[in-house]
């Protein structure tokens, strides 16, 4: 028994919990920034398909429609994926902290986690980068 009168099997399961919960979490969010940045791209593709013979007729000073989805699309997925990614590290990091402080054998499991989110942001930054290329 540990110095709180709990049995040792019991130590950290609620902060295990709380952390498979902030990881369920942090999974949902990067499907649901993969789904709008593929949503956002096919729409300004398929955009770009119906404006070409329009586009080989005349020459607008403006950029054309599909440039201005694909740079509205950049701006999307690099944001809410930095957002996402200081959230979920924020209360992956918390939820990890709590799970060390009860039990220190667990810090190399938590560091992974927690540099699972800072993932997050760095695939929302290469997703960026590959949508330059269709500018």
């Amino acid at each position: 028994m540990s110095h709180s009168g709990r049995p040792d099997e019991a130590k950290g399961s609620a902060a295990a919990r709380r952390l498979r919960k902030y990881i369920a979490l942090f999974m949902m969010l990067t499907a649901a920034m993969g789904v709008a940045g593929a949503l956002t791209v096919g729409r300004a593709l398929a955009q770009e398909a119906g404006n070409e013979q329009a586009a080989a007729k005349e020459e607008a000073k403006t950029p054309p429609l599909t440039a201005k989805w694909v740079a509205l699309s950049i701006a999307a997925v690099v944001g809410v994926g930095t957002l996402g990614a200081s959230w979920a590290v924020a209360k992956v990091g918390s939820a990890a902290l709590g799970a060390v402080s009860e039990n220190p054998d667990l810090f190399g499991r938590t560091l992974i986690y927690v540099g699972l989110a800072e993932g997050l942001a760095i695939y929302g930054l290469l997703i960026g980068i590959m949508l330059v290329g269709k500018l």
